[in-house]
């Protein structure tokens, strides 16, 4: 389901507009054995994986909801069937605890009246929209600067603006809504949504004495380094692997340079950046129009960095040379190293502990519903190998 959906939370528009990309995790973190087949892979875990008042959660609903946990934090190319059982347990864990607690708000959403129907899309409807609205709202309260590098990551990786994403947000919600009503499950989902709203989010409060202690003791995390937003076409020379420490051969050196010349002159003549980075670059970032996010002084290589941080918004440099090959860079955002006031943040913090306590709400009300319960967990988890960490890294 759509990130609207999520249980007790506000949808994520900010977080998808800012790009944040979670650290990822792949196989050599955690010394994993090779892929395994899904079944092998997964056979620690029963068919049914628990029983709530006779309601089978079954082994195929917990893999997929594994799954679309995992799917941002898995490096390209890694397979959870890499991991080893007592890793993928500690999910499976996670991903029970979640379909129980939407079990149990479920139950309390019926016991106050709020019945599953499809009569319900319309108030769903006005209850996200008012979400994405409140997001919507967030950004405008944001410091300039940091604005600026959204809008920037926008433009580079999506070519939209904010209000091209919060347009298509609200016309995709509104028919994803309309297309699923019909659907029970969904059903389901909206009448949860809709109680948890009107008894647990409409009750939460939060004084701007709370919001100012949290910045207090946590100023560090409001200490914003020298940053840049940028995009950059990369050639590497035929035949090189810079990360595997095979260099490139003079003339194909000479041909690389050859062609990242030939680039920079189109681009000099008036061709679009975005569009030769997807046609020509052969960095990974090709696909994204060559969009590199924001990063801070310190992430990139020496030469990378010292022309990057030397540019204004809207310039492209000349090619610049690292051990990757050659590149040209095209700045589209900056911000200077600060420490964040309080108002500045303000609003988007209190944002952040409200949702914090509308989950800690949502967690305690289904805890509490749990003891009215008849619930059967048929799951044992995987014991991890002496040695091994307990934990797999958090999203």
């Amino acid at each position: 389901m759509k990130k609207m959906l999520i249980l007790g939370a506000f949808c994520s528009i900010i977080p998808l507009l800012s790009a944040q990309t979670p650290g990822q995790i792949s196989p050599a973190d955690i010394n994993a054995p090779p892929v395994k087949s899904v079944e092998e892979a997964w056979s620690f875990l029963p068919d049914i994986v628990a029983v709530v008042d006779d309601v089978n959660i079954e082994k195929a609903q917990i893999m997929a909801s594994v799954r679309q946990t995992t799917a941002r934090i898995l490096r390209p190319g890694v397979s959870l069937e890499q991991f080893p059982a007592h890793m993928l347990s500690q999910y499976v864990e996670r991903a029970l605890d979640g379909e129980i607690e939407r079990m149990m708000l479920l139950r309390l959403a019926k016991a106050g009246n709020f019945k599953p129907s499809e009569a319900l899309a319309d108030k769903a409807i006005a209850l996200f929209k008012k979400q994405i609205l409140k997001q919507r709202e967030s950004f405008d309260k944001m410091p300039a600067e940091q604005r600026a590098q959204i809008a920037a990551q926008l433009e580079q990786q999506r070519g939209m603006t904010v209000d091209q994403v919060i347009k298509e947000e609200m016309e995709s919600m509104q028919k994803d809504v309309r297309s699923n009503a019909k659907d029970p499950k969904y059903q389901d989902i909206m009448a949860v949504q809709i109680w948890v709203d009107e008894n647990i989010i409409s009750k939460v409060k939060l004084t701007d004495e709370e919001v100012s202690s949290y910045y207090e003791e946590n100023k560090q995390r409001f200490e914003q380094k020298e940053s840049v937003t940028a995009s950059h076409i990369l050639i590497t020379p035929e035949g090189a692997d810079p990360r595997g420490g095979k260099a490139a051969t003079p003339e194909a050196k000479v041909e690389a340079k050859r062609v990242v010349d030939g680039i920079l002159a189109e681009l000099k003549a008036g061709a679009d950046f975005g569009e030769l980075a997807v046609a020509k670059s052969t960095g990974p970032s090709a696909p994204q129009k060559g969009s590199l996010g924001t990063f801070n002084r310190g992430q990139m290589v020496p030469a990378f960095e010292e022309a990057a941080f030397s540019m204004k918004p809207g310039d492209v440099s000349d090619v610049v040379e690292t051990q990757f090959g050659y590149h040209i860079i095209k700045v589209t955002a900056r911000a200077d190293a600060k420490i964040t006031s309080l108002e500045e943040v303000k609003d988007q913090l209190k944002m952040q502990l409200e949702g914090q306590k509308i989950s800690e709400a949502v967690r305690s009300v289904a805890m509490a519903e749990r003891e009215n319960a008849k619930i059967d967990i048929k799951f044992t988890p995987a014991p991890a190998p002496a040695g091994m960490p307990m934990m797999m890294p958090q999203k």
